[in-house]
């Protein structure tokens, strides 16, 4: 099992494989009904992905599922499987998992922290202000999104 790799290329589909209990990179096509987190990479550029819980960190204490790093890191917990009911409790459950590994991570340049629910998740009012705790205690912006554009 391979906890670190590297990929150049436009699009990047990281999901969750359920046989494994880890997040990894979709090598096959693609369509964009397929749930998972998306980053776009436009300049093709060589970015490191690094599959954390359940595989670079086996601890007893959950982590993030995956951080990808280009110049900065970027955290990311996956919640695909989460009944809308269950949303904010599950929000609640990856902010930890997320403040964990930025303390796992804490020698490394953090940029941003996502929880991606879904593609077709639309945020809450309530959720924005979870988002801005995460920033006050940590001083990391957290994203409920599944979609990072890289263009810097």
């Amino acid at each position: 099992m391979k906890c670190r790799e590297f990929v150049n290329k436009k699009e990047i589909l990281v999901y969750e494989c359920e046989e494994e209990k880890i997040a990894k990179i979709k090598k096959e096509k693609f369509d964009y009904l397929v749930d998972g987190f998306l980053i776009l990479n436009p300049k093709k550029e060589k970015i490191e992905f690094i599959a954390v819980d359940n595989c670079l960190d086996k601890s007893n204490e959950k982590k993030c599922d995956f951080a990808f790093v280009k110049n900065s890191y970027y955290l990311v917990e996956l919640k695909l499987d989460t009944k809308p009911k269950n949303r904010t409790k599950r929000l609640d459950y990856a902010i930890k998992q997320l403040q964990s590994s930025i303390d796992y991570f804490k020698d490394k340049k953090i940029k941003e922290c996502f929880v991606c629910f879904g593609k077709s998740v639309v945020v809450k009012t309530a959720w924005k202000n979870k988002e801005y705790r995460f920033f006050e205690l940590t001083k990391i912006p957290l994203h409920i999104s599944c979609k990072k554009e890289l263009n810097d």
